[in-house]
């Protein structure tokens, strides 16, 4: 599984409600275009260090995408709200896969930035203002393994 060798924070699944055999009904209500999303985080955020404007890349990248936040929040760990609020749906970590366009919504840990973190997955990496390594962005996530969410468009 790219990105996270463990399953940690918990969430509830995002599972259809199906309404008949053969269709179901999703839970995700975002417009995201994922591809113009990915497109701009990654033209925009090619370094190997951190810039630590995370939330501002992502909200950028969601941006290109056609979806505007109707919430702006000052710190990466509380975008949880405003990406739901704009169609986005939490997904469940238990034996996840990420999928390109999923983001991650990490809490703060002692001792690290106060802010949290924010990534994107681009298909192919974890992206926020650098192209990560993986999903937790750096050895105080790596080690620390905060509380953390996924959203998918």
């Amino acid at each position: 599984m790219p990105g996270i060798s463990s399953a940690a924070g918990t969430s509830p699944a995002a599972k259809p409600d199906t309404i008949a055999p053969n269709k179901t009904l999703t839970v995700s209500t975002s417009k995201l275009d994922i591809e113009k999303a990915v497109e701009h985080l990654v033209s925009s955020n090619t370094g190997s260090a951190s810039r630590h404007h995370c939330l501002r890349a992502v909200r950028q990248a969601i941006e290109a995408g056609g979806v505007s936040l109707k919430t702006r929040v000052a710190n990466a760990k509380d975008a949880g709200p405003s990406l739901v609020e704009v169609g986005f749906s939490v997904v469940s970590s238990a034996g996840y896969t990420p999928r390109k366009g999923d983001v991650a919504v990490i809490q703060n840990y002692q001792g690290g930035s106060v802010a949290g973190h924010i990534c994107m997955y681009s298909g192919e990496a974890w992206i926020s203002d650098f192209v990560q390594t993986d999903m937790w962005s750096g050895p105080g996530y790596r080690t620390s393994r905060p509380p953390f969410k996924i959203y998918r468009p």
